[in-house]
């Protein structure tokens, strides 16, 4: 996957996770309209990865702890990257729709974890699902927050196609993380072709 990172420096008063996302996202230009009525909501980073794009995150979700299969404890927040074309879409409203489902099951997501397929990401796109993966297009240190216990990790939910989710059921996370390497698909693209 192609790699894009930025690492502005963060506000001088911040929050210790806000300015976490900050100086491996970019700025924070405003909340969303939109929050979860379990204190969750969602902020908006404009320009990054790329000028072109603009990155959603949820704040909140941290606060609770969430389960892994394992019994493991973990705290989360997730990732969404779109190209800014897609913003009147709200495509931060599904980030809030899945961070509220986890909080609900009190269950972690997990890398290479498929959630959905649930019908299309935005009108006319043939994703339906998202692809649990580490923030690749970012710094590697954005993957996790030190400043909690346990550790604040980041989930990127990456949107993908009802047969790229049956492909990661079937072949495995793995496969289906080298297929992303060897096509290198515009995964800021929602109405990208499915790879399978």
């Amino acid at each position: 996957m192609t790699r894009l990172i930025h690492r502005p420096a963060p506000s001088d008063r911040s929050p210790p996770l806000i300015a976490h996302i900050e100086q491996h996202v970019g700025r924070i230009s405003r909340g969303s309209e939109l929050s979860s009525d379990r204190g969750i909501q969602a902020v908006i980073v404009e320009g990054h990865p790329t000028p072109e794009a603009t990155s959603y995150l949820t704040l909140g979700l941290s606060h609770h702890v969430l389960a892994g299969a394992s019994g493991r404890q973990f705290r989360q927040e997730l990732l969404g990257v779109s190209y800014s074309r897609f913003a009147q879409l709200n495509p931060d409203a599904n980030l809030l729709t899945v961070a509220h489902d986890l909080f609900q099951a009190h269950r972690a997501a997990l890398r290479g974890e498929v959630i959905g397929p649930a019908g299309p990401i935005v009108p006319g796109s043939t994703l339906e699902a998202y692809y649990c993966s580490l923030p690749s297009y970012f710094s590697d240190d954005l993957a996790t927050f030190r400043g909690s216990v346990p550790a604040t990790t980041f989930i990127w939910l990456i949107p993908i196609s009802h047969a790229e989710a049956h492909y990661v059921w079937e072949q495995g996370w793995s496969k289906f993380e080298d297929l992303l390497v060897e096509h290198d698909p515009d995964l800021l693209d929602l109405t990208r072709p499915s790879l399978v």
